[in-house]
């Protein structure tokens, strides 16, 4: 798995240098004609708990976001702007709603409240994901995400926990298997080992890779 620790959690995005626009060059007025643009660009994840489509329903799971909420009046220019979208799971689009701590400023935080723009933003330096698969603060307005948009909900925590378990084991199994590999002769009980060893190591690979790819 090369650079896993890079791609476990809250990996760096980019948004692609052009987004589809009609024939006079603007933006499509009905913005769910970019759902698949975002959804990539988005690496199938939610933006805010991380969640990859892949671990519920696939696509179908997730939802277009308004990073800055379309609701409101500031922001109606950006309705059908490709830029002021991202991808989130159902949960966290119904929890984000229309809450804009921000309002009337050109930020996206005030006062240790707001959002993260995961395309300008290193998450990594705000949230920190713990043994237990719960999302901590590092600074705000993390606190204020995670308790707005319930980020520790048990499911995802459970899928995060999942994720870091899988991640650890990959090492141990590869080092058991070159072990057992270096050694000479094999009685029936380590060939065995061995082979359920490898088995292993293909099913968590694929396991992970599903998830980060």
């Amino acid at each position: 798995m090369i650079m896993l620790e890079e791609r476990l959690f809250f990996p760096l995005l980019k948004r692609r240098e052009q987004y589809s626009v009609k024939r006079d060059g603007k933006y499509y007025a009905d913005y769910s004609r970019y759902k698949e643009e975002i959804r990539v660009d988005c690496l199938g994840r939610c933006v805010y708990c991380d969640t990859h489509e892949n671990e519920l329903n696939g696509p179908s799971s997730m939802a277009l976001d308004h990073f800055r909420p379309k609701d409101h009046e500031q922001f109606t220019d950006l309705i059908s702007d490709p830029h002021n979208l991202v991808w989130a799971c159902s949960a966290c689009n119904r929890a984000k709603w229309n809450y804009w701590p921000a309002l009337g400023t050109d930020e996206t935080m005030v006062n240790g409240e707001g959002f993260i723009d995961p395309f300008i933003e290193d998450r990594t330096t705000y949230f920190d994901v713990a043994d237990d698969g719960e999302i901590v603060a590092v600074k705000p307005p993390a606190k204020y995400i995670i308790e707005l948009l319930n980020l520790n909900r048990p499911t995802p925590v459970q899928r995060r926990k999942a994720r870091l378990v899988a991640s650890q084991l990959l090492p141990l199994l590869t080092q058991d298997i070159a072990r057992l590999e270096m050694m000479n002769k094999l009685s029936d009980k380590e060939q065995e080992e061995l082979r359920l060893k490898k088995l292993s190591l293909e099913l968590t690979s694929i396991k992970l890779d599903f998830i980060l790819k």
